[in-house]
């Protein structure tokens, strides 16, 4: 096989389509590649790589390591045959617009590598590993089980076949994403009216929350095996337009704001729903038996 040329740039969607264009123009043979983390453009003679950012090689080792040890792990096909969500995050119903001086925010540490870990996944040497990574390239690491890239293939420069590719352990990272999320959930519960919403790993709570509860809280992230931090938050305010929540606030100093869409209005119109079904069933059978 003849060894092809290889070039590695920063994506610049300009350059890529008019290397491309040239390519279908010449009528050629060549395969581009799409995924999270970059485009290639696989020629019979060279091989062009896009990157969005360039990770160090640390990256990459902890990747193969998480595989190696899901390869190994008792716990991967059951997870991987599982219905995970991945929608991590929801607000308290019925949030208002509001400003507060302050909130009170609650995080988890290292949330996806305590998560992997805890559940038999990954060994202590690669938990280790992942550890003593900045939290820059711990989380692409982990990530990257859940790549996913689209292949096109062109012939004498027509498209000829397109094709979806997962990772082999995409479901691994969504059980994660999962887990962390039924925690939120779980402390959101607890928390009740001095609930604000939760995103990923932190939860936000009204400063006046009775100390009791978050006692609860604290234990059960404690129990599950998880260790948390209290984080810094002033200034933080909600603006509603329709479905959507714009939150704002000075996190440790930085701004940081977050959107989202109020899952709660689907909800309540799903039980509004289901309520007058209910109703009108309760009638019927009333009415049949009167």
């Amino acid at each position: 096989m003849k060894k092809q040329n290889a070039a590695t740039m920063f994506k610049n969607p300009q350059l890529q389509e008019s290397i491309i264009r040239r390519y279908k123009e010449a009528g050629l043979d060549f395969t581009v590649k799409h995924s999270n983390y970059n485009t290639q453009i696989i020629g019979q003679e060279s091989v062009l790589k896009f990157v969005q950012t360039e990770h160090s090689i640390r990256v990459f080792i902890a990747y193969n390591k998480i595989v190696k040890d899901l390869k190994a792990s008792d716990r991967t096909v059951e997870i991987l045959q599982g219905d995970w969500s991945t929608e991590n995050f929801d607000s308290k119903n019925g949030l208002k617009p509001c400003k507060l001086n302050s909130v009170l925010n609650l995080d988890i540490t290292s949330a996806y590598p305590y998560c992997l870990f805890i559940n038999k996944l990954i060994t202590l040497d690669t938990f280790n590993y992942l550890m003593q990574l900045p939290k820059n390239e711990r989380l692409p690491a982990i990530g990257m089980i859940a790549k996913k890239s689209v292949w096109i293939e062109y012939k004498k420069g027509d498209a000829s076949s397109w094709e979806l590719k997962e990772g082999e352990y995409a479901n691994i990272f969504f059980f994660v994403i999962n887990q962390i999320t039924d925690l939120m959930a779980w402390a959101a519960e607890i928390a009740g009216s001095d609930f604000l919403f939760y995103w990923v790993d932190g939860i936000f709570l009204r400063p006046g929350i009775k100390k009791a509860k978050l006692n609860e809280i604290t234990r059960i992230f404690a129990e599950q095996g998880y260790y948390y931090k209290y984080e810094n938050v002033k200034d933080f305010s909600v603006v509603r337009d329709g479905d959507k929540l714009f939150i704002n606030m000075i996190k440790n100093g930085e701004e940081k704001p977050y959107t989202m869409y109020d899952k709660n209005l689907a909800r309540n119109f799903t039980k509004i729903l289901q309520a007058l079904e209910n109703e009108q069933n309760t009638l019927h059978v009333s009415g049949a038996t009167a």
